[in-house]
């Protein structure tokens, strides 16, 4: 077996010797960025936060979930090490015995296993989008036995609704599970999930989850073609012929186009660079992708279906590595017209236009502009504390032994725990589980019989689910 993929190996390597050359210089230029990124989040003691925006950004983004689990959270400013799932089992527990519950049954014992103050027509059009949510991004998740796919579901609904109860005044909306999916997949910690989304939520879906889309649509009003007058009068004079309204584009924003495309990857990359830029950034990708497909919307007839069918099939005619691109040239037109220059840009733009008034002349005087504001301040922080600085932090406030403390000199992340190591340079590798007081006694006899024999001191942290061993 291992000899016929050898072969394989080789015959493609010898039939298409440029692809192979550019798959080796690739990996090579993934590696180097890879060694940045981690550079970036452990070799000091603090994060540079435009450093690890300027890396988002760029081409590939993250790279991989293992980096997207400790960059995500620091471009947040949500502390990775303070999220204990264990908090939140009950909720999700609670969550799980309703979805197996049909009509009010299963709410009605939600409630009574909970404080949850959410409203009961959320909770039920939460089971709907939550037994629909996830598995067409996955498709081995399918495979699973129905208990494991209730467990992830069960997920995936107590995120939402811990977000919903910590903050009353957003209103769910059908695609914000894709939202809460994509979280969970990269950082698969329910706890860290629910503190990334209750930053994003408050700010970058802010707008979405107000009582009506008002918010968005006004920001997609005073976006969208006054951008378009500028880049491609043609192209703006075609659409406005076909009397075909900007709001096609919600469901691009509100899910951050994880509902309109099928590959994981790239919209975890999509992720990356929302994450990290101003969050205007989305409606200028959506600017870009219209931009990009001029030539065949031209060629469409200037009709309300044709175009409207046009426009929303645009996300899924792009190539993942198209992706990139695209990303690069969305800055580079934010660049050029600044989100905070939008309405002076509109404004233009009712002049010749919308004479008579129009969508873009009401949404000017709006009360609400939506996204089009000054971004707060955890979004354009210089830096934050790494990782092992926190670890240190805790080390020094929790209890044990103060001489071992001073010993500890370094701190060392493989396969997902921190590996405490002594100035002796030793070290084990080694885990366990929170067990009874009888099974504790036991371990911790075991344990320092092990100590006393090799004369190794350790501590363990595990980073993924906040875990403290």
């Amino acid at each position: 077996m291992v000899g016929s993929m050898l072969k394989e190996m080789v015959a493609t390597t010898v039939s298409h010797p440029a692809a192979a050359a550019a798959n080796l210089l690739q990996q090579r230029k993934d590696s180097a960025k890879r060694t940045e990124i981690l550079k970036c989040l452990r070799c000091s003691s603090t994060v540079s936060l435009w450093r690890l925006r300027e890396l988002a950004l760029t081409s590939g983004g993250l790279l991989d979930d293992n980096l997207r689990m400790l960059a995500w959270p620091k471009l947040l400013g949500v502390r990775r090490l303070d999220c204990n799932d264990s908090d939140y089992f009950n909720l999700y527990s609670a969550y799980n015995a309703a979805l197996n519950e049909s009509g009010d049954v299963g709410v009605l014992k939600f409630y009574s296993r909970t404080k949850c103050n959410v409203d009961r027509k959320m909770i039920e059009q939460v089971k709907r989008d939550v037994s629909r949510s996830l598995w067409h991004l996955k498709p081995s998740e399918s495979k699973r036995s129905a208990a494991k796919t209730k467990k992830k579901q069960s997920a995936v609904g107590g995120c939402i609704l811990k977000v919903l109860d910590e903050e009353p005044d957003l209103n769910y909306y059908q695609g914000f599970h894709d939202v809460v999916s994509i979280f969970l997949i990269t950082l698969q910690s329910p706890h860290l999930t629910t503190s990334c989304l209750l930053r994003t939520t408050t700010h970058h879906f802010g707008p979405s989850m107000s009582p009506s889309f008002a918010p968005l649509t006004t920001s997609i009003n005073l976006a969208l073609f006054p951008l378009l007058s500028l880049l491609s009068p043609p192209l703006l004079s075609h659409l406005l012929l076909s009397t075909v309204e900007p709001y096609f584009l919600i469901s691009w924003l509100i899910t951050w186009f994880s509902h309109d495309l099928k590959n994981l990857p790239t919209i975890q990359r999509l992720y990356d660079a929302f994450l990290s830029s101003h969050q205007t950034l989305p409606i200028y990708l959506s600017l870009t992708i219209i931009l990009s497909h001029t030539d065949f919307l031209l060629k469409t007839p200037p009709d309300f279906s044709s175009i409207h069918s046009a426009l929303c099939s645009l996300p899924s005619k792009i190539n993942p590595p198209e992706w990139d691109g695209l990303l690069l040239r969305s800055i580079q037109i934010m660049k050029k017209h600044p989100p905070l220059t939008l309405p002076n840009l509109a404004s233009t733009y009712c002049k010749r236009y919308e004479p008579h008034g129009g969508k873009v002349t009401s949404s000017l005087t709006s009360s609400s502009v939506g996204l089009i504001t000054s971004p707060p301040s955890w979004l354009i922080n210089d830096s934050v504390p790494s990782d092992w600085v926190l670890i240190k932090r805790r080390k020094g406030r929790s209890k044990g032994s103060r001489k071992r403390r001073k010993e500890i000199v370094e701190f060392e992340e493989e396969e997902g725990w921190i590996i405490a190591r002594t100035a002796s340079g030793r070290e084990v590798k080694r885990g366990g589980w929170r067990i009874g007081r009888v099974g504790a006694v036991g371990v911790g006899v075991a344990a320092g019989l092990c100590v006393m024999f090799w004369g190794w001191e350790w501590e363990y942290f595990n980073l993924e689910y906040g875990f403290f061993f």
